[in-house]
């Protein structure tokens, strides 16, 4: 019967140490799913409010507005930099400047691709929750520039 005991400790033991092992990784794992959650939502303090403007900006615009985007020769820098950022959400390639070939120019794809009617529709109805991360790696410098 001692015997048994003793086997039945030693083997409790050991046990113990696997679980304290195991115990002490998961530990490590949760300070690191934490972090990454502070940083997230952090992240999404900053993030979140201009999302909400943006939004309600969209919801203040109208078919009208579009059109009269569309009639520009050359827009404001500002409106440049928003169709831009537009063109690369949704995949309309830019062209080569003619200006600048160096630079790719994407006011005359905005006019043919993505100025239209359904612009409105297209943008409250963007899957923002899966953006790519290369992405949003593009749009970051556009949207910190200071005319944006």
């Amino acid at each position: 019967m001692m015997i048994n005991i003793d086997k039945s400790k030693k083997q409790v033991q050991e046990k113990t140490k696997e679980v304290e092992a195991e115990e002490t990784v998961a530990k490590g794992k949760l300070e690191s799913a934490t972090a990454i959650k502070n940083d997230c939502d952090e992240a999404l303090k900053k993030v979140m409010p201009i999302y909400h403007a943006a939004m309600r900006a969209v919801d203040s615009l109208n078919k009208n507005d579009i059109t009269e985007l569309k009639g520009f020769k050359q827009p404001p820098q500002g409106a440049l930099l928003v169709i831009k950022t537009l063109c690369l959400m949704f995949a309309i390639p830019g062209e080569k400047s003619k200006a600048d070939p160096k630079q790719l120019d994407y006011w005359e794809p905005a006019k043919k691709k993505l100025l239209t009617p359904e612009l409105l529709k297209k943008c409250q109805n963007y899957e923002k929750d899966t953006i790519p991360l290369t992405l949003i790696e593009q749009l970051k410098p556009i949207i910190e520039e200071p005319g944006y």
